[in-house]
């Protein structure tokens, strides 16, 4: 039931060391998943239970992941990171325009730290613990 993310970047993730081996490899289980995964390995229950919650599909796979009190599977992820992101080589990527007007990328600004509190308040007081 569980879901290991490979993060597209470490942005300081902290948790308990679940697993490590040779070459300073290691599995943790971070209180909030970060943003940017380049790849994943989702065990059998937790992909049932993700595609349950998300018959209508509203949002970015990492903000459901982050939502701990909602879905309630354990998220890890590895360390280093192991993954190498080419998008920019290969053209880009169409999920974020680059021409955003002021008024947007400031709205865009205000509203991240107000969600990311909102998201750390979710897990420390409705997730379930492991």
């Amino acid at each position: 039931g569980d879901f290991i993310r490979f993060p597209q970047k470490l942005r300081g993730e902290t948790g308990p060391v679940i697993a490590s081996g040779d070459g300073g490899l290691s599995i943790i289980e971070p209180a909030t998943p970060a943003f940017g995964m380049v790849m994943q390995i989702v065990g059998r229950d937790a992909a049932a239970r993700l595609l349950e919650l998300t018959e209508t599909f509203d949002r970015p796979v990492d903000a459901v992941l982050q939502m701990r009190w909602l879905h309630g599977l354990r998220i890890l992820s590895a360390r280093p990171t192991v993954t190498t992101e080419i998008s920019r080589e290969l053209g880009g990527t169409l999920a974020q325009s680059s021409r955003k007007s002021l008024y947007d990328t400031l709205a865009r600004e205000i509203r991240r730290p107000l969600y990311r509190g909102a998201v750390r308040l979710g897990n420390r007081f409705f997730a379930p613990s492991s």
